[in-house]
């Protein structure tokens, strides 16, 4: 329940649990709870569990899969920097994903978002360079800043319940194809698919939509750029 930041070096502990067994009296995992235990590679856990705390598996390098339950929320931080994490169950009770949730979750490869997530927070998927696969909500209204920055995602074609991108949402990343459709109403940020090398397309037949003009900026691959709102939307400088 409390930070460790100032003992990283001599907590032995944090090296020594590799397996961990939470029995179904356990409802909550607590902020902090296996914070840095760079070992840590197995738990199990029942169904009662309803909260992850912040920061509760940060820095877990060698955990490879948690078995969420359906009824858990996770807070900002909870798997960050968990390495070895390939794939996550996304509750049905959580609204949005938090913020820095899965940060630099190197090897996190497929991610099912159902359809109660409204809302994708900053850096939530920042550095998650294997994550290629990602079905969307399709009641997904905003995507923070960073949320997919310098992830591995390729292909983005949003739901049209979708009406915010953030600055720099998907920059660095390894986007090749943007799609929006017409039935969209949606807003594009400073830079949203900005410095992505392989993108390739970006089209938008959103008419109610308005694009900064720094969009893809430093996009330099980009062969087919289509924006057909019919009002008076470009706006940055």
């Amino acid at each position: 329940g409390t930070s460790a930041y100032s003992d990283f070096s001599n907590a032995a502990y944090k090296s020594m649990l590799t397996k961990v067994y939470l029995g179904s009296n356990v409802e909550e995992i607590k902020k902090y709870s296996f914070y840095y235990n760079i070992n840590l590679s197995y738990v199990t856990a029942h169904n009662a569990i309803s909260n992850v705390g912040t920061y509760a598996f940060w820095g877990c390098s060698s955990l490879a899969l948690f078995p969420m339950t359906d009824l858990a929320i996770c807070n900002d931080y909870s798997f960050a920097f968990c390495w070895e994490l390939k794939t996550a169950r996304i509750s049905s009770n959580q609204a949005g994903i938090a913020a820095y949730q899965f940060v630099k979750c190197f090897e996190l490869n497929n991610i099912y978002l159902p359809d109660n997530i409204t809302q994708i927070n900053s850096f939530s998927f920042f550095c998650s360079v294997s994550l290629e696969n990602i079905r969307f909500s399709s009641n997904l209204t905003v995507i923070g800043t960073n949320a997919f920055t310098n992830s591995g995602i390729k292909y983005f074609n949003p739901p049209v319940s979708l009406i915010n991108v953030n600055p720099q949402a998907f920059s660095y990343s390894k986007l090749k194809k943007v799609y929006i459709s017409y039935r969209t109403t949606i807003s594009f940020s400073y830079i949203s698919f900005g410095y992505c090398p392989e993108l390739e397309e970006f089209i938008c037949d959103a008419v109610n939509s308005s694009i900064n003009v720094t969009v893809v900026s430093n996009s330099l691959n980009l062969k087919k750029f289509e924006f057909k709102a019919t009002t008076d939307s470009l706006g940055g400088s």
